[in-house]
């Protein structure tokens, strides 16, 4: 398949290799996340990792099986990543929705996007983005 110019056009599956590569790219090279000691939070960022694109993934649910208490656990999670839970599995999903964006361009709609990064609703997901991009540039 080739695009306008001729250009070579990567299957599908291609493309989602690639970005999953740059999800786990982007949690490795992320500069807050310290050193994981604690199994639960190490596992736990694991988890969120592989299953941020499921739009019924129930962060409470993690929470409940790490055996902590929900204010402790949220305590450690930040400590060692600089965020809460809830925020870092935004962040996975802001940032596959924006990788979406530069491979798709205008032929995959908001709401496609929407789906594809674990959110149910396109207007929650418009309001994250916003709220997470604040200095985006106009031509994304």
């Amino acid at each position: 398949m080739t695009d306008l110019n001729g250009a070579s056009i990567p299957r599908k599956s291609a493309i989602h290799n690639v970005l999953d590569h740059l999800v786990f790219e982007t949690i490795c090279s992320c500069s807050a996340i310290v050193n994981p000691t604690n199994p639960a939070i190490y596992g736990s960022i694991n988890d969120i990792s592989q299953n941020y694109r499921k739009p019924d993934y129930d962060i409470n649910i993690l929470i409940q099986n790490s055996g902590y208490s929900a204010n402790h656990f949220r305590k450690l999670f930040k400590d060692t990543t600089g965020c809460s839970p809830l925020s870092f599995l935004h962040l996975l999903r802001i940032d596959y929705a924006k990788a979406l964006m530069r491979w798709n361009g205008q032929e995959i709609s908001l709401k496609e996007i929407a789906n594809q990064s674990g959110f149910d609703d396109p207007y929650y997901f418009s309001r994250l983005f916003k709220k997470y991009e604040k200095n985006l540039p106009a031509s994304i």
